[in-house]
């Protein structure tokens, strides 16, 4: 079954009060979920977005769950980010920062970048929305499987830098190397740079709203025509095997 993960803009796109022109899209993506013909998730960074209040930073679970219910989400379930890079040390913050920079160039990745104090100040939220977009999509590629869409309808950034994310990541590995030391030959893990192909970070894709609608409709189309061969060929069989 085909993963859709969801932004904050496809949670607003779904809000009555805040009709979008992708509105549509979303509501037709929701549902395919009721139907159980997708499955749909809430990347954990999205809970961090727009809250409200100058005092918290994020929803609690009481409020994050009336969200979903008004939009009717209610079942769908934050995923955070999986274990998947750990085997190489180093690597999960390297590819964060990574992804990062390829979505917002011209943001600081961290809030010790920004000289200014004012300016820190005024960027505030849109700094912490940017940033959890980022680890939105790096909690997609942890998860994401060839077939998977992470959901945006960030125009500017997330789609229109999109492309950038599937070229090559170049990243410090260790590997083990034999080395002879004090005469001795032995073994020694040694960094070196390397390259891994953008596909295989996100395996999956990165679409709008209207974008996954269309895929969609072409993978459920697909779907149904394999499952309406292989009915006609259990029926074909089953009539064989009465004659036989």
């Amino acid at each position: 079954m085909i993963n859709i993960y969801l932004d904050w803009n496809g949670i607003i796109g779904l809000k009555p009060e805040f009709e979008r022109v992708y509105s549509p899209a979303m509501r037709s993506i929701r549902e395919w979920y009721k139907q159980g013909k997708i499955m749909l998730w809430i990347p954990s960074p999205i809970r961090m977005e727009y809250y409200n209040s100058r005092e918290k930073r994020h929803y609690d679970e009481n409020q994050w769950n009336e969200e979903l219910r008004n939009v009717g989400l209610e079942d769908v379930k934050l995923r955070s980010p999986t274990s998947r890079f750990f085997k190489f040390p180093g690597l999960q913050w390297i590819l964060i920062r990574e992804i990062h920079d390829r979505i917002f160039p011209d943001i600081a990745f961290s809030d010790r970048e920004i000289e200014n104090a004012q300016k820190k100040l005024a960027m505030g939220r849109q700094w912490n929305s940017q940033k959890n977009d980022a680890l939105s999509v790096y909690t997609f590629a942890t998860w994401s499987d060839r077939d998977d869409v992470f959901v945006s309808y960030d125009l500017k950034h997330i789609i229109a830098n999109r492309d950038k994310l599937y070229k090559p990541y170049e990243v410090m590995v260790a590997r083990p190397t034999e080395a002879l030391i004090h005469g001795e030959q032995m073994v020694i893990l040694k960094e070196k740079p390397e390259e891994i192909l953008g596909h295989v970070i996100i395996p999956g894709h990165i679409m709008t709203p209207q974008e996954t609608v269309n895929y969609l409709q072409e993978q459920l189309e697909e779907s149904r025509q394999v499952e309406k061969t292989n009915h006609s060929e259990r029926y074909q069989a089953q009539g064989d095997s009465n004659y036989a």
